[in-house]
């Protein structure tokens, strides 16, 4: 008990904290949707298939590498904590190279022939005044 300190304790908050979002994330995809009573209650959906691509797949991949730091950390050592950095620092790359760097990088739309008209006509009858 030495060595358990505050940085353990909130360390562990945190992984509960992901785990419960975790399961409530699938648990939602999985479960199925219905309509209204009044209208039948007929089945909408039957759920979302656990082993799909995408968001789900990541969700997987956290869940598997924070049980990794957690058992990791408890039973080797504190600098497996460092990995729980990495599916961050993927997330970010994911958002800058696929959504940030080319809404930023987007060149303007060029000007068709009536717009590029009427701003001459604007500027023609703007100096003559």
């Amino acid at each position: 008990w030495d060595s358990f300190s505050r940085w353990h304790i909130t360390g562990e908050l945190l992984m509960l904290c992901l785990y419960f979002a975790m399961y409530r994330f699938l648990a939602s995809a999985a479960s199925p949707r219905h309509a209204p009573l009044a209208q039948g209650g007929a089945l909408i959906s039957a759920g979302s298939d656990l082993d799909s691509k995408g968001v789900i797949e990541y969700t997987w991949d956290l869940l598997y590498t924070t049980m990794f730091v957690q058992l990791a950390t408890g039973l080797l050592s504190d600098w497996f904590a460092l990995v729980a950095v990495v599916p961050p620092c993927i997330g970010f790359y994911y958002a800058w190279t696929q959504y940030v760097y080319p809404w930023i990088s987007k060149p303007d739309e060029p000007l068709d022939a009536a717009q590029e008209a009427s701003k001459k006509q604007k500027s023609k009858y703007g100096r003559a005044r």
